[in-house]
């Protein structure tokens, strides 16, 4: 599944990357209900949530992904059907999976928990900004876009 939305949000970050962008995952989410995740940098000042509208969400996730910022790391959370950014840095555990099962062949451990999370009921999908301009959004398991940002 994908969809205009997360798209837009998506090219809108990569628009925007500054020289000190530390990279960017954003999990699209219908439901949080299935999904195992811990707040990151609990003891800094969260900035104000939610964050509501493609352009609103993007300036956001630009300033926190900058290598200065304590929220860079994890992943950020977005509401599908709000179209609201709702978590900031994020520790993401998603459920590996059974023996015999799909196992995507994926080095690195972000790459890994994008996928996995995207398999997850409720989360339709992962995007992936890394720091050397490459988006990959993951759905279903499975990568289904991955572009070089210019």
């Amino acid at each position: 599944m994908t969809d205009v939305f997360s798209f837009e949000v998506l090219h809108l970050v990569g628009s925007g990357l500054t020289p000190d962008f530390a990279g960017l995952g954003v999990v699209f989410y219908t439901s949080l209900n299935h999904l195992p995740f811990l707040q990151l940098a609990s003891d800094s000042h969260v900035p104000k949530l939610p964050v509501v509208g493609s352009h609103e969400i993007a300036t956001q996730l630009l300033e926190v992904s900058r290598v200065q910022s304590c929220w860079h790391d994890g992943f950020h959370f977005v509401d599908m059907s709000k179209e609201c950014l709702t978590h900031l840095a994020q520790f993401v555990s998603p459920p590996l999976p059974e023996a015999g099962d799909f196992i995507p062949a994926l080095t690195g451990a972000r790459l890994m928990t994008a996928s996995l999370a995207s398999l997850v009921e409720g989360i339709a999908h992962v995007g992936i900004i890394s720091n050397r301009r490459e988006l990959l959004l993951f759905s279903g398991g499975k990568c289904v876009l991955a572009e070089k940002i210019a």
